[in-house]
């Protein structure tokens, strides 16, 4: 490249002194131009292609050499219906795999070599744990060189990251349910994404893959809380956060946790679980409509000792063992029938709320033959 920029400015010098009053431009090199569109994008609060704004891409020439790094982490931002990178790179003679990201500012890439190839890495990503401020992690790769490339370079941006929506739902006519809010508590939120080789199909095929496969070293155990006001739930309704909430969505990183990763009494107390704030009472049978210790019994939290003593909502919890895989957007509905266990706090927590549903065995006991003894008219 270096000598590509010499013979350029030795030109533009000589056509200087022969001509002073005219300028001429010397012919353009073909120029690096990209087209990005984003996979899967129809998902409220997600990404789509008219939406993306930036993003950066690394260039690697072929070869098993992480010195062949052509440009790396090149941001491109929007204009109009192309992108702007402050200037092109021109082709070299190579073939180039481009690694992107989306958007620019979501961390920096590195660029390593195996016996596979030359592989980039978006290390020690972080997703945010207030769900108002998180933001969609794409990804893109392709490969391709100037011999068949002739307009644009396409880049297919998947997601990388799992997105997870919560319902919730019960089925005991006697229960009545106040909602406050849902929390996925205690999962991992940091980790190392690897874009796989798979140099050339400008597809990532994230969905194929499983999540250990493209994200490691996971750490940095968080919650997401979504906040909802007092809502009522009635018997066989669905509440949807999604709907109620200003972003009911969360994003979270991929991580399977129906193996290990969930918390369990037993084998993992400070495992991923997920909760709703709730109060749940139980009718007395005096009618609908009206909730207190006259009208219902407050089961949980606590149930008041007056009228007039409030009693705040706590979190029903239960182990989150779900294998969450990149790209997949995934419905979760809890049950609040049985109740669930009181929040987990590392080595305690985790009781049961409900000592178990109140049956009834009946049983008729048939008539008993009886003699009825002897009945004399009284006479006239």
């Amino acid at each position: 490249m270096k000598k590509s920029y010499l013979l350029l400015s030795l030109s533009a010098l000589a056509l200087a002194s022969c001509s002073s009053d005219e300028t001429v431009n010397a012919p353009a090199a073909p120029g690096i131009d990209f087209s990005a569109a984003v996979e899967g994008s129809s998902r409220a609060t997600s990404t789509t292609t008219a939406t993306i704004s930036s993003f950066a891409v690394t260039a690697v020439k072929s070869g098993l050499s992480a010195d062949n790094v052509y440009f790396k982490d090149h941001t491109l931002t929007r204009q109009g219906e192309g992108w702007d990178g402050n200037g092109t790179y021109p082709w070299p003679e190579e073939e180039l795999s481009f690694f992107a990201f989306s958007p620019a500012t979501a961390g920096k890439s590195t660029v390593e070599q195996n016996r596979q190839g030359v592989f980039s890495t978006i290390k020690g990503y972080h997703v945010e744990s207030d769900v108002l401020n998180q933001t969609d992690l794409l990804v893109a790769e392709n490969a391709m060189s100037n011999a068949t490339n002739k307009t644009k370079t396409n880049l297919t941006f998947e997601h990388a990251l799992s997105r997870v929506e919560v319902k919730a739902t019960h089925t005991n006519g006697l229960m009545h349910v106040e909602v406050f809010g849902i929390k996925i508590g205690n999962m991992n939120s940091t980790g190392d994404f690897t874009f796989p080789i798979l140099h050339g199909e400008n597809r990532l095929n994230l969905s194929a893959s499983q999540a250990n496969r493209v994200w490691t070293n996971l750490k940095t155990p968080q919650d997401y809380v979504i906040d909802v006001y007092e809502q009522h739930m009635y018997s066989g309704a669905t509440y949807d956060f999604t709907e109620r909430a200003e972003k009911g969505a969360i994003f979270v990183l991929p991580q399977d946790l129906s193996k290990s990763g969930a918390w369990s009494e037993t084998a993992k107390k400070d495992g991923a679980y997920i909760a709703v704030k709730c109060k749940i009472w139980l009718s007395k049978g005096y009618g609908d409509g009206k909730y207190g210790s006259r009208y219902h019994t407050l089961l949980w939290p606590v149930a008041p000792q007056s009228e007039s003593e409030t009693v705040e909502a706590r979190w029903m919890c239960t182990p989150l063992n779900v294998n969450f895989q990149p790209g997949k957007s995934y419905v979760i509905t809890l049950n609040l029938t049985g109740c669930g266990k009181t929040e987990p706090t590392g080595s305690t927590g985790g009781e049961v709320i409900s000592k178990g549903d109140m049956y009834f065995d009946v049983t008729l006991k048939d008539w008993t033959p009886d003699s009825g003894g002897s009945l004399f008219m009284p006479a006239q």
